[in-house]
């Protein structure tokens, strides 16, 4: 293998963001997250001035989104899985003051939250620490912001979360390919960021979808995401094909 400086030189010249590997399950601590406290607390200083969101998301429209399907003074309950940035919370809160919002994450991220939380006094923010305090709850909306691919045991979560889910899931920057493959997921290198590596799954469409079938989940729109650009022509080399960075919505 190519030393790191070259081998990002290349990889950045061809645009390629991800390469295959042949893992069978993601390596521990595969995305680890530091505190990021402070950097919150600006976030809340700056949100308070501004009253705009400020932090990147991976589904953009996703406050337009939830005006076709709630109004202002609508009760609902929004589960943000993966959310890691306090300025989520406040723009929901600023659209829709009724809402009920859950955030799950690492337990570091987990932490800043609470802290947060007691810090300010922030109403109807919730974190959830673990599975069993997801099965303690029912939720309106799930918004999964390009996390799953990263979590080694999303299967055991979409399962649980299928059974809390009432009405809505969004599932926003993932990849998805389609392939005449019993393979339901494939393991892969992320190249874009190196030094630092990260693994993730790809997963294959037709298995995943039929898993949301059988919860009743039907597919509103499966669309390209638009916030960047993907590069999949390596992955031709091991015959896997109309791969897609995807934003899908479904509805129950």
């Amino acid at each position: 293998m190519l030393p790191g400086y070259f081998r990002k030189k290349i990889l950045k010249k061809t645009n390629i963001c991800f390469v295959p590997t042949s893992y069978n399950i993601l390596p521990k601590n595969n995305h680890p997250t530091l505190s990021n406290f402070e950097n919150q607390k600006k976030l809340c200083k700056k949100f308070n001035d501004i009253q705009e969101e400020i932090t990147f998301k991976t589904y953009p429209n996703l406050i337009n989104l939830l005006e076709t399907k709630y109004s202002k003074e609508a009760v609902f309950s929004f589960l943000d899985f993966g959310g890691d940035q306090i300025d989520q919370y406040f723009i929901l809160k600023k659209k829709f003051p009724n809402i009920k919002y859950f955030v799950f994450n690492q337990k570091v991220i987990n932490d800043d939250f609470i802290k947060l939380k007691k810090l300010y006094n922030f109403k109807d923010l919730i974190v959830i620490n673990n599975l069993k305090e997801i099965s303690l709850n029912y939720f309106d909306f799930v918004n999964f912001g390009s996390v799953l691919q990263y979590v080694d045991n999303y299967d055991i979560i979409l399962n649980e979360i299928l059974l809390r889910a009432k009405k809505y899931i969004l599932i926003s920057g993932t990849h998805f390919y389609n392939a005449n493959s019993n393979r339901k997921k494939i393991i892969v290198e992320q190249v874009n960021l190196l030094p630092k590596k990260l693994y993730l799954f790809f997963f294959n469409l037709d298995f995943f979808l039929e898993k949301f079938k059988n919860y009743g989940f039907k597919v509103v729109n499966n669309k390209k995401n638009i916030t960047h650009y993907i590069d999949y022509k390596n992955f031709e080399t091991i015959n896997l094909f109309d791969l897609k960075y995807s934003d899908i919505f479904f509805e129950k």
